[in-house]
């Protein structure tokens, strides 16, 4: 007997939450499939998903093609992706909007918004209070985070061991996010840059407490709505409560090797539960829906409208905040470039590498 994978199978490679499995690029070519030297940037490294190019914020796709397992399976444009890190950017907007309702001040510290239930949630004693302190140092004292450097990837915040993305749901974002926050700083906060997965969780947690609704209940309403994802979903339960047969997975296939008869089939358990790291990666959506979140929100002639009512917010979630090697930077819950200086500015996509990672940017152009 041996086992086959059908062709439905993972559209990403190497860690789910650092992948984009549908990349968009802006660009300009003739309709059709991509050009051979572009296209092979992606057979190169095992690329398995789908790419499609529109022209600046166009609606109309110019090209497309379809990588690996993909390229062998009807009706891609409908299926759903892990989007991975996008989702954060989801999050960060979330928390700008609630500062607009008057809920939250980015600018100041996330322990001024702890309480005795959050520390419930936490899974710590009520009798608790949030204390961070910096590994290694010798200085005592608890450290200040502020919602901003949350967002920023400055907060010092570890990931802890890889191992712990793969586990069970334990039911509630605060469960998951409590027992990162025990652990100590690697840095003072707002003095360097690490990529922090836990700091999403905990600002997701923080989207949820400041809204009272569910994080996929808010995001629905205030974004998703806003800008037409009709087929994006956060499923905390990873379709135990109810099958997506949309959702892109890996599935197995047993088949009698001397008869090449069927004898069973299954969905292998996804590698990394969105509800596990649901603020840093569990959102799923198609091509076309993440398309309109970024080209809708980054159009800086509505300025953040209509899911922002302040040309300042969406500056201050563009504004590079956190150096992570130059050109680069991380803002708020996306990597941004300064073009304003042309002679500096490197593409992001599409470059060759041995896993094709892919991460969300904004390019900025004489904005500051």
């Amino acid at each position: 007997m041996r086992k086959a994978v059908t062709r439905v199978c993972s559209s990403y490679v190497c860690l789910a939450w650092f992948v984009l499995p549908a990349l968009l690029l802006a660009a300009s070519l003739a309709e059709g499939s991509l050009p051979p030297t572009v296209a092979k940037l992606y057979t190169d490294t095992f690329f398995n998903g789908l790419v499609r190019v529109r022209n600046g914020s166009a609606a109309a796709v110019i090209a497309a093609q379809d990588f690996g397992i993909l390229s062998d399976y009807h009706h891609t444009d409908s299926l759903r992706f892990p989007v991975g890190s996008n989702t954060k950017l989801h999050v960060a907007l979330a928390l700008y909007q609630l500062q607009e309702s008057g809920l939250v001040n980015l600018t100041h510290s996330i322990a001024d918004y702890l309480d005795a239930n959050d520390f419930v949630a936490f899974g710590w004693s009520p009798n608790s209070t949030y204390c961070p302190k910096v590994v290694n140092s010798s200085t005592p004292s608890c450290q200040v985070i502020t919602f901003e450097q949350l967002l920023g990837m400055s907060s010092g915040i570890p990931g802890g061991p890889f191992d712990n993305f793969f586990v069970p749901y334990a039911g509630s974002i605060g469960a998951t996010v409590g027992p990162y926050l025990q652990a100590e700083l690697y840095f003072v906060p707002g003095t360097d840059f690490f990529y922090s997965n836990p700091s999403f969780m905990l600002a997701a947690y923080f989207v949820e407490k400041l809204s009272g609704m569910e994080l996929g209940d808010y995001v629905r309403k205030n974004i998703w709505r806003l800008a037409s994802m009709n087929d994006t979903r956060y499923d905390p339960y990873n379709q135990q409560l109810a099958e997506d047969d949309r959702q892109v997975a890996e599935k197995f296939h047993y088949i009698d090797a001397s008869t090449n008869d069927s004898i069973a089939w299954g969905k292998c358990s996804y590698e990394l539960d969105p509800g596990v790291v649901n603020g840093a990666g569990g959102f799923k959506s198609t091509v076309k829906d993440e398309a309109n979140l970024y080209f809708r929100l980054f159009d800086f002639n509505a300025m953040g409208r209509p899911f922002l009512k302040h040309p300042s917010s969406l500056l201050a979630m563009v504004t590079p905040r956190t150096a992570t090697g130059s050109p680069r930077w991380f803002a708020q819950g996306v990597w941004v470039m300064n073009c304003a200086d042309p002679s500096r500015w490197q593409p992001p996509y599409p470059r060759a590498s041995s896993s094709m990672k892919a991460r969300p940017f904004v390019r900025i152009r004489q904005i500051f």
